[in-house]
């Protein structure tokens, strides 16, 4: 069996068997506003479905769909803990340059078996960076996959930056303009 993983048209395949480390249905730690002042922001979880592969976490709305959501993570630069308990009970926390995200398992024994899969998968991706491990052709595509998602999406940010900066300057040269 596979799991689907797409990017900008490009299909790849990862073979369970292969490649996949760990995959399932967990919950995301999100914010919502309860009302108009971001002091009334209160925790949502959301239900996602999560595939850790080629030294990547990727993250789904659920398992039949082919797009991974937002940026995944790379395991390579990121520290993955238990949560704490302000955070809730069987949590991971997974902290990465970008940001920080809190993952909740159903049981203890789910959460430990991630958090012993996502330690691996790092160190397995540490070694094959090295040339210490060779790198499974599912993981390869995982990987350049992953690598793929974050230049995207790097360049979207970039863009929506420049953006935002043009719009301010405009602003303010209308603001300085006298009639």
């Amino acid at each position: 069996s596979h799991v689907h993983l797409s990017v900008g048209g490009r299909k790849e395949d990862v073979i369970r068997s292969e490649g996949v480390r760990c995959e399932g249905y967990l919950q995301k730690k999100g914010h919502r506003f309860h009302g108009l002042c971001s002091c009334c922001l209160a925790p949502v979880w959301k239900d996602r479905y999560f595939v850790l592969s080629g030294g990547y976490l990727f993250r789904f709305t659920n398992e039949s769909h082919s797009k991974p959501k937002g940026r995944p993570v790379s395991l390579l630069d990121a520290d993955i803990t238990l949560a704490s308990r302000d955070d809730g009970v069987c949590c991971l926390k997974i902290s990465s340059v970008r940001k920080t995200q809190v993952i909740r398992c159903p049981t203890e024994e789910v959460r430990n078996q991630w958090l012993a899969s996502l330690r691996a998968a790092k160190q397995h991706a540490i070694k094959v960076k090295l040339g210490h491990a060779q790198e499974t052709r599912s993981d390869l595509a995982a990987r350049e996959l992953g690598s793929a998602i974050i230049t995207r999406k790097d360049k979207e940010q970039e863009e929506s930056e420049k953006m935002q900066t043009q719009l301010m300057q405009d602003a303010t040269f209308a603001s300085k303009m006298t009639w």
